[in-house]
């Protein structure tokens, strides 16, 4: 009897699998300053050493070295940089002093989820920004030389977390770096082009994903600190969510995008909402239901 009800709820479109998206939150941003924990200053204080470190996990030292011919101090080199080694003897010792300052930040360390997404059909997409039109010069570096595309995405995970994803062509890659990553594709009218983004692996629908807001760990657990909202339509959002330092999921409606922080484990029902998420197995989810049987 139970089963012949299980059945019947089946084919009528309830989704009754018990998997649920499960992992653990990572990073919050791409980059965060180091924490300092001690110093060591010698030679009447003209050479300092600091030890710093990645507090939180997921992260990596990142640093960068100002010769003495380099009059910027480390918080000139960009946000979130300190200083790791300070040496003030360059003008009394210019035989000896190479490097003024010893810079360093933390970085997100390419995480073991993260997955290549092509965008269009290999061999056929060029990539763009929000819109079909959207290809700034600033989204992107180019290196020439490059013969594998597998040399390309290698190129990329070198500028990870600031690398988004790639574009390539014979010869041709393309390092895209804009902050809300790879929105759109075109078709041009030569063969050659791929395009490919990288982070998040790919959404997969919740309870069907169309007609579902995302919940929390039951249909009607729905808190503001869930999610960052942004005004996005449906393919925006979702190339910032892959893009971005943590997203396990979106919810989407007509102009708001919800760029969920935490695992969804429940939906609710209504129209004009999408609900995707973040799934390792990359199949589609489906939430735990309470089947009354």
């Amino acid at each position: 009897m139970v089963l012949a009800l299980l059945y019947l709820q089946l084919a009528a479109g309830a989704q009754v699998s018990t998997s649920t998206a499960t992992t653990t939150p990572g990073p919050i941003a791409d980059y965060l300053a180091p924490t300092q924990t001690g110093s060591n200053c010698y030679q009447g204080d003209s050479i300092c050493d600091y030890s710093i470190e990645c507090e939180m996990d997921g992260y990596e030292m990142d640093c960068e070295s100002l010769s003495c011919e380099d009059e910027r101090s480390c918080s000139e080199l960009g946000d979130h940089y300190v200083a790791k080694k300070w040496n003030g003897t360059c003008e009394h010792w210019p035989d000896y002093s190479t490097d003024r300052y010893n810079c360093c930040r933390c970085k997100r360390s390419v995480p073991s989820y993260a997955a290549w997404e092509m965008l269009g059909t290999p061999g056929n997409g060029a990539c763009r920004g929000r819109t079909a039109e959207d290809n700034l010069d600033d989204y992107y570096t180019v290196h020439h030389g490059v013969v594998e595309i597998e040399d390309c995405k290698a190129l990329c995970l070198q500028h990870f977390p600031s690398c988004k994803g790639i574009e390539y062509s014979l010869g041709h890659c393309e390092i895209w770096t804009r902050p809300e990553g790879i929105c759109q594709h075109v078709e041009l009218p030569v063969a050659g082009f791929s395009c490919l983004r990288f982070g998040w692996a790919p959404l997969v629908p919740v309870d069907g994903g169309e007609g579902r807001a995302c919940r929390g760990d039951h249909s009607t657990d729905n808190d503001d600190s869930y999610y960052v909202v942004v005004d996005a339509e449906l393919e925006d959002c979702k190339a910032r969510c892959v893009a971005a330092p943590l997203c396990l999921g979106i919810e989407w409606s007509p102009k708001r995008c919800e760029l969920w922080q935490r695992p969804i484990h429940g939906t609710a029902d209504r129209p004009g909402f999408t609900c995707l998420a973040f799934e390792p197995s990359g199949l589609p989810l489906f939430t735990r239901k309470l089947l009354l049987l």
